[in-house]
């Protein structure tokens, strides 16, 4: 992406999930050139006969046999939930929203592969580094979507070994709890049409297939939903992870106020909360509404399909 479409992409939009006061916005250097992309393959199915395998071919590179794994979510989709969820698994490495990050503040701090931590740049670095902290441990990371990030468009090839799951949430209900944070949310900030042309690109260009996952399946059956995730994405399957300790992380620290409910949850539940504004009862946010309702109805569609607990 060009050093004006990203910063021109940050002043599009959140202003409020921005770094906190006396923090600088460092500018972005110039982006590397773009590799050329290489051939595609497939994945190998899993020695149980079920789903398919962590690939050993392209994940991590050099055949090292771990993964990276990227929820891509619309704002409002409960991912921080599913971000607390992984990090209760305590063997997956769990990165909390690095484009969002880099976008907002010019620079996004990732964990090293020593316990540390490096600071990159550019998007391009962003995947390069996680691809490569994936060589020794399965990495999970988790992004939104209110923006459009066009070097995923422009570089597909960059993100063809990444395991790509996309969570999702009928808008009615994000929309106006969106709304309720940010007050001058604007539509593309919703987040479906992106999400559904990522989706789309990915079908054509990763490696795997994408998993798509509905935020009102995993709060009405966490167990089921979870566990089916975990065997498409190639995971095991660790139900001691759907309860968790409530409480602030340091994870999501710059972006506090979007990320409350959660703290106050010990687990996968619906949040009692009612919305003054709503798409129901104001006319932008029925706009909003009109225009991603049919993203998420195509993306709806490819959901994992989870029987209902008898």
């Amino acid at each position: 992406m060009a050093d004006g479409e990203l910063r021109a992409a940050a002043r599009r939009g959140r202003p409020d999930r921005t770094a906190p006061p006396g923090r600088a916005h460092a500018p972005h250097p110039p982006r590397p050139p773009r590799p050329t992309r290489p051939g595609r393959g497939g994945g190998p199915p899993r020695p149980d006969g079920g789903g398919t395998a962590l690939r050993t071919d392209g994940l991590g590179t050099d055949g090292a046999g771990m993964a990276l794994i990227a929820m891509w979510a619309h704002p409002r989709a409960i991912s921080t939930a599913f971000l607390r969820m992984m990090i209760a698994r305590g063997d997956v490495t769990v990165v909390h929203e690095p484009l969002v990050t880099l976008v907002d503040t010019g620079r996004v701090e990732l964990p090293a592969a020593d316990g540390g931590s490096i600071t990159v740049t550019s998007p391009a670095e962003v995947t390069a580094h996680l691809l490569d902290l994936g060589r020794d441990r399965p990495v999970f990371v988790k992004d939104t979507l209110e923006y459009r990030y066009g070097h995923l468009f422009d570089a597909p090839e960059r993100i063809a070994d990444v395991t790509h799951t996309f969570l999702v949430r009928h808008p009615a209900r994000t929309i106006s709890s969106h709304h309720a944070i940010k007050p001058t949310v604007a539509c593309h900030e919703i987040g479906y049409e992106h999400q559904w042309e990522l989706f789309e690109l990915v079908r054509t260009t990763a490696r795997r297939p994408p998993v798509v996952l509905s935020a009102e399946a995993l709060l009405r059956d966490p167990a089921r939903v979870v566990a089916a995730w975990c065997a498409a994405v190639g995971l095991p399957y660790r139900p001691e992870a759907l309860t968790w300790d409530p409480g602030d992380r340091t994870e999501w620290a710059r972006t506090r106020i979007w990320h409350l409910d959660v703290e106050r949850t010990s687990g996968f539940r619906p949040v009692a909360k009612d919305f003054t504004v709503t798409v129901e009862n104001n006319a932008t946010l029925r706009a909003y509404y009109d225009h991603h309702h049919p993203f998420y109805q195509r993306l709806i569609q490819h959901a994992i399909p989870v029987e209902e607990s008898s």
